[in-house]
């Protein structure tokens, strides 16, 4: 695998934002006469009283030009000076040919009428190629609003914003996706080139108007005698807030999950921005929420397409260092390459300690929020709430710690909080000392676009599961992509006659992570074929990236050969097998976890949970044997590794002398390699330690290298015969054949009473399966079996289905919620990646408590049925979760979730579960739901990911469902089994369809029959 580090990539990843050349500005204290302003000018009026009698602006150059009223509200400005305004001659009418917005403490007369677009779009860079105006300020329910054909989706590659707005674009519809904000504030925006990572993957838009406040501003109050007093623009109250236009901007506050919902902060249109999340760490708090939960609902907020702020500090004391819980939270979200666009601190402090607000900039390069302030903290009896503290003293206070904030160009806005003792007080019915100096400072602009935040590109992979296979006279390559159209490259590749790659086809990508086939009319299985692929980032990936014995490894210009793997599960797809910890014992969880996918490969790969040195059971060592004075290659793929992910050279398997391989620590899976020389040594030891309880490792091999590739394969043989055995022992100690044959019987016995053709085989193989003696026996029965039964049921959609099967816009109706014993904890419907679904969450110890939620379906034809449904659950939580089907006295259930993958960095994080059929008689009813208790649960293994000293709270068992579906196979619709014609045996009474009875010798073929039974004529179809 390579590093592309081409110029272009560079300059996409990198490149600044590009506005129009600002304009020039002309200050006058008062117009005496007609002014026509012709030029890109910010027309700026100081004085108390803007206009003379005879003084008019007439804004001709309606493009670019805008009038500036510096002591001047909005309101009055329309009421009282409007009438001295024209726009190209023509009288100036707010909402009809201009906006008269907030500004500072004054207001800005933007000459755009009421059908104005500030938004166009083009297909091509610099602004060239097809062009669209057609966006409006809308959303869609509170989200962004998709793009159509029309609209040019997936087809933008440049645009230009005009001053007084703020676009928000994302690469999936309805503001899905990787998304960014782009802040035309006081100048039109101009992007003439895209970054990659939008570059022609647009899907949807929203587009805000945008408030010039400035830096000071008053927490929790939306009177507006407060803020006139206070000459502030800005404040927010405990929820969705109000439209305080024109005078004032009221920020939407979504103070927990999930209120104010995210679809309803979004339908808040008098702010670009909201706050998020009010201290949820505070445990006196009604609210508090952990980290998981939060992040379990961000994307949703993202969707809004607005300026996002962090969760607000539990009043910042923790977190001078931008260490503590807004850090975790930072760090998962720059993880992800999710958006979070503000900074939002809470700050009771001392006047010394505002100083530590550049720790947040310097690690997060943010802007800040400081959303409640005052000096000092009550709690803690200092500052303002010291014994003996006067107002006098408090004022002087308030100006130096001002002073400061006015002069960190990183501190967007702060809010001052007025709420606390009277002594801290800058209004209590009346402006306080402090208040009047708060009132009477004229704080900066606050935004200024230096610190606006490019979110990080989404995590990126490799291909994976690429297989090739002979089909149908040609040779079709298969394989999976978790990028998505993220990639800028994906071709397929033939190796010719001369050894050379050379390139078969460009692959037409899919807009997200995706299964591919790709014929070759090409018969001959000897040929070669590789996947190349370049993703966001400009890592390069070809599937022949794995190493196999007998391939060239060039040692200082001298050609060795790789022998075989001396880890016989360096990929963990054996689970825990022949690895140790620090103690010299296996590898167990809960200290680690062998997830199933997400992987290097896309296939399993180890997780740590938690945190220790190197000799302690959440480290990983393992002791190997060595051929002294060898060459050996030794590989690994990791993720957060941190810094002590090695191997090292040793004398007795327990003293590290020379280390001659260490991971590097990075976000995206890195597949490095590193060759050596064992010199004087027999051992090596592989330790894994200190990894911060979200280290990810796979693909690890090390193979020593030979001077013939005879010799090569030869070993490999060896190591290949331990990988035999090792599987074996696995496969031994596995249960999931077992399971599949429970389920098997389960079937056999749900049909038995109307038995298809091949039933009794069917229990005949069963039988055989469960007294086989080998794995390769027993799974060889399984998979016969297996066919059978998907040739006998051709389920399809079952006309009648339940009632918001998938909890379509959050809704449950037609659900019976709640009904296990357990009521409380967060029982709702919701969305959860990208799909609504019903959260059943709890934190209990008790033994006896359940979660679920069911309903029935009436009027069902006779037949089988079948469920089939979508869970998921956070890592270790899993107990029994599972689907049910009743009808009467019989129930069928689906198999137990398997898959934890919900707060682990896995792509696809749903399962789909099927149920056993099940019998319904005519006009009949099912019962369908799903649910869980705590049978099987390991109590306290959950922590929240990449947390080692994170709370335990109980909450193993709980799941997210969706995806309810009813599938339907009819009682009269015999159907054949797909095993070779000689099992099948012809039945008397079938005619062809043009009436020809058919022979006793003759087998039934796929198509379309007459059965005549008992005088009655019916069709059938054999399938």
């Amino acid at each position: 695998m390579r590093k592309l580090t081409t110029f272009w990539m560079l300059i996409m990843l990198c490149m600044p934002l590009a506005m129009m050349g600002g304009n020039t500005k002309t200050t006058v204290t008062q117009v005496t006469d007609s002014v026509a302003v012709t030029d890109n000018v910010d027309y700026i009026i100081s004085g108390d009283t803007p206009f003379t009698d005879d003084g008019k602006v007439n804004i001709v150059n309606t493009d670019h030009a805008v009038l500036i009223i510096n002591k001047v509200k909005p309101s009055v400005a329309i009421s009282k000076w409007l009438k001295k305004v024209l726009i190209n001659g023509e009288q100036a009418k707010n909402s009809t040919n201009c906006q008269v917005k907030l500004y500072k403490n004054g207001c800005v007369i933007l000459p755009y009428g009421n059908t104005f677009k500030p938004l166009t779009t083009f297909t091509e860079r610099n602004f060239e190629g097809e062009s669209c105006n057609n966006y409006g300020l809308g959303n869609t329910g509170g989200y962004m609003n998709t793009l159509t054909t029309a609209l040019l989706n997936n087809r933008i590659r440049s645009f230009k914003l005009k001053r007084g707005y703020m676009v928000t674009f994302s690469t999936l519809s309805g503001g899905k996706g990787y998304s960014r904000c782009f802040i035309a504030a006081d100048a039109d925006l101009e992007i003439s080139e895209l970054p990659a990572v939008l570059d022609q993957k647009i899907s949807s838009y929203r587009v805000f108007k945008w408030y010039d406040a400035a830096k000071k501003q008053i927490a929790d109050n939306l009177n507006s005698t407060v803020l006139n007093a206070l000459r502030v623009q800005s404040s927010y109250t405990w929820g969705v807030g109000e439209n305080k236009a024109p005078d004032y901007e009221c920020i939407p506050n979504h103070i927990y999950e999930d209120w104010p919902s995210s679809s309803a902060i979004g339908e808040a249109t008098w702010s670009p921005h909201t706050k998020n999340n009010n201290e949820p760490k505070n445990t006196a708090d009604d609210h508090p929420q952990d980290l998981t939960t939060i992040l379990n609902n961000w994307e949703n907020m993202m969707r809004t397409g607005m300026r996002l702020c962090s969760p607000a500090s539990w009043d910042g004391s923790d977190y001078w260092n931008a260490t503590g819980f807004l850090a975790e939270f930072m760090d998962s979200i720059d993880a992800r390459g999710w958006r979070c666009d503000i900074i939002d601190l809470h700050c009771y402090w001392t006047e010394g300690n505002f100083g530590n607000i550049v720790n947040w900039v310097n690690k997060y390069k943010r802007p800040i929020w400081i959303s409640e302030w005052c000096w000092g903290a009550s709690w803690n009896n200092n500052g303002a709430f010291a014994s003996g503290v006067t107002q006098a003293q408090v004022k002087t206070a308030l100006q130096n710690i001002c002073s400061k904030l006015n002069s960190y160009d990183y501190v967007e806005r702060y809010y001052y909080w007025n709420g606390e003792r009277e002594i801290s007080r800058v209004y209590n019915n009346g402006l306080t000392p402090a208040g009047e100096y708060y009132s009477s400072m004229n704080a900066p602009m606050a935004y200024n676009g230096k610190y606006d935040f490019v979110p990080t590109t989404p995590r990126q992979y490799g291909p994976s599961k690429f297989k090739t296979a002979l089909t149908n006279g040609k040779m079709r390559l298969t394989w999976h992509d978790s990028n998505g159209e993220y990639n800028q490259l994906m071709e397929v590749q033939m190796k010719d006659s001369s050894g050379r790659w050379v390139v078969l086809d460009t692959i037409a990508q899919k807009e997200t992570a995706a299964n591919y086939t790709y014929d070759v009319a090409n018969t001959d299985e000897a040929v070669n074929y590789r996947l190349h692929l370049i993703d966001l980032n400009g890592k390069e990936y070809f599937t022949s990236d794995e190493l196999n014995a007998g391939d060239v490894v060039e040692v200082d210009g001298q050609v060795f050969y790789a022998g075989g793997n001396v880890l016989v599960n360096g990929e963990f797809d054996l689970g825990f097998t022949d690895w140790t910890n620090g103690q010299g014992n296996a590898l167990t969880e809960p200290q680690f976890q062998v997830v199933g996918a997400g992987g290097y490969d896309g296939g399993a790969y180890l997780q740590a949970h938690l945190n220790g040195g190197m000799n302690t059971v959440s480290a990983v060592k393992k002791i190997v044997d060595l051929m002294p004075n060898q060459n050996y290659i030794f590989r690994i793929a990791t993720i957060n590794s941190g810094n002590y992910v090695k191997m090292a050279l040793s004398p007795d398997g327990s003293t590290l002398v020379k280390e001659v391989g260490k991971a590097t620590n990075g976000t995206s899976w890195n597949l490095e390699r590193f060759v050596f020389n064992t010199e004087t040594y027999d051992k090596g030891i592989l330790s894994f330690y200190t990894l911060g309880a979200k280290a990810q490792i796979d693909a690890v091999e090390l193979r020593q290298l030979f001077a013939t590739r005879e010799e090569a394969l030869a070993d490999d043989a060896v190591k290949s015969q331990l990988r035999v055995q090792a599987e074996e022992t696995y496969n031994a100690q596995s249960t999931a054949l077992i399971d599949r044959l429970a389920r098997f019987a389960t079937t056999l016995d749900a049909i038995k009473d109307r038995p298809c053709p091949g039933y009794d085989q069917m229990k005949d193989l069963l039988t055989q399966a469960q007294a086989a003696q080998t794995y390769q026996k027993k799974l060889d029965l399984v998979e016969q079996i297996q066919a059978m039964l998907d040739a006998h049921f051709a389920f399809t959609r079952s006309s009648k289905q339940p009632k918001y099967g998938s909890f379509a816009g959050e809704k449950s109706d037609g659900w019976e919620t709640k009904v296990g014993t357990y009521k409380d904890g967060d029982q709702k419907a919701t969305t959860k990646f990208g799909k609504t679904c019903w959260n059943a969450w709890w934190s209990t110890t008790s033994k006896t408590a359940t979660m679920e939620i069911r309903q029935t379906v009436t009027g069902l034809p006779e037949g089988y049925y079948q469920l089939e449904c979508k869970g998921t659950t956070e890592h270790f939580c899993i107990s029994d979760q599972h689907g049910y089907l009743k009808s009467g006295n019989n129930e069928a259930v689906t198999p137990v979730m398997s898959k934890d993958f919900f707060d682990l960095p896995v792509s696809d994080v749903w399962e789909t579960l099927k149920s056993t059929p099940i019998y319904v008689e005519p006009n009949g009813s099912l019962t369908l739901g799903f649910k869980s208790s705590k049978t099987n649960a390991h109590s306290s293994w959950w922590h929240s990911f990449g947390n080692a000293s994170g709370s335990k709270d109980n909450r193993e068992g709980w799941w997210c469902a969706t995806g309810f579906v009813l599938y339907y196979h009819a009682i009269d619709d015999l159907t054949g089994i797909s095993t070779p014609t000689s099992v099948l045996k012809p039945v008397n009474g079938f005619y062809t369809v043009d009436g020809r009875q058919m022979k006793e010798t003759e087998y039934l073929k796929s198509g379309l029959y007459i059965k005549v039974e008992n005088g009655q004529a019916k069709k059938v179809i054999i399938k």
